[in-house]
C-alpha cells in the first residue's frame, strides 16, 4: 500500500506514524518525506499485514492530528532501480528557465528524475537531482551543450552512492576562478604598489616570467605592509 501524507507540519508526526507502523507489525519498503513551505509531505511504501485494520488506525491519526492521509494499493510490485546518478545545479539565482534545462538534459539522456532537493540559496543557489537510467555520458554532453546559453550556472554529474557521500575535500583555485580578482593585486594596489605588482602578475601569466619568481618579486614589494590593508581588501572580494 503507497500511504501519502500531507499537512502542516510539526514535530511527532513522522515519529507517531511509524509508532503505529511498529505496533502493527507492518514492513516500510520505501520512504521519502519533505518539508515544503511548513507543509509535510511523506510518502511510505508499507506491506500491511493481515488481522488488524491498519488503514483505519492510520486514519484516525491523521484525524486527531489535522493531516491528510490517503492510500493507493499497489497492484503490481516495482522493480527496484539500480543506484544511477546524481545532477547538481548551482547558480547565482536558479529559476525555471535553469531547472527546465537540466531537466531537458536528463530526459534527452534518457534518463529519469527520482527525487529533487534544495542543497543552498546563500551565496548560492543549488539543487540536487537523483536520476536513474540513462546515459551519464549523454546526459553530461546535452548539460555542456545546453548550459552554454545559460551564463553563470554550473552543473556537475556524479555516480551516486555511499562513496560520494563521504567526500569532503575539495581543490580549487582561488584568485580569478573561485572569486572575480586577483587578491595580490588588490593588496599591492592599497599598498601604493600596484602598477608595478601588476605588471609582474600579467608577464608571469603570459609565461614571460618564472611564476615561483615572479611571486616572490612580488610579495618583496609588499614587505611592510600593514595587516589591515588584508582586512580592507577581503570587504571588496567578488565571489564568481
Amino acid at each position: 500500500v503507497l500511504v501519502r501524507v500531507t499537512g502542516r507540519d510539526r514535530p511527532g508526526i513522522t515519529a507517531g506514524l511509524l509508532h503505529i507502523l511498529d505496533e502493527a507489525g507492518a514492513a516500510v519498503e520505501d520512504m521519502e518525506q519533505i518539508v515544503l513551505h511548513g507543509r509535510l509531505n511523506l510518502g511510505l511504501e508499507v506491506i500491511v499485514p493481515g488481522g488488524r485494520d491498519l488503514l483505519k488506525e492510520l486514519l484516525l491519526f491523521g484525524w486527531e492530528h489535522e493531516i491528510e492521509i490517503g492510500f493507493e494499493v499497489a497492484e503490481e510490485p516495482v522493480e527496484a532501480r539500480p543506484l544511477g546518478h546524481v545532477v547538481t545545479i548551482v547558480g547565482e539565482r536558479l529559476g525555471p528557465d535553469a531547472l527546465g534545462m537540466v531537466a531537458d538534459a536528463v530526459a534527452a539522456g534518457g534518463a529519469n528524475i527520482e527525487r529533487i532537493a534544495r542543497l543552498a540559496r546563500y551565496p548560492v543557489w543549488s539543487y540536487e537531482l537523483l536520476v536513474s537510467g540513462g546515459d551519464p555520458t549523454e546526459i553530461r554532453t546535452s548539460l555542456l551543450t545546453a548550459g552554454a546559453a545559460h551564463r553563470g550556472v554550473e552543473v556537475a554529474v556524479q555516480a551516486e552512492g555511499l562513496s560520494r557521500r563521504a567526500q569532503r575535500l575539495v581543490v580549487i583555485d582561488v584568485d580569478s576562478t573561485l572569486i572575480q580578482d586577483e587578491v595580490i593585486d588588490m593588496v599591492a594596489e592599497a599598498a601604493g604598489v600596484g602598477e608595478e605588482v601588476a605588471g609582474l602578475t600579467e608577464r608571469a601569466m603570459a609565461g614571460e616570467l618564472d611564476y615561483e619568481a615572479s611571486l616572490r618579486q612580488r610579495v618583496r614589494l609588499l614587505a611592510g605592509t600593514d595587516a589591515s590593508v588584508l582586512e580592507r581588501v577581503a570587504e571588496r572580494v567578488r565571489l564568481t
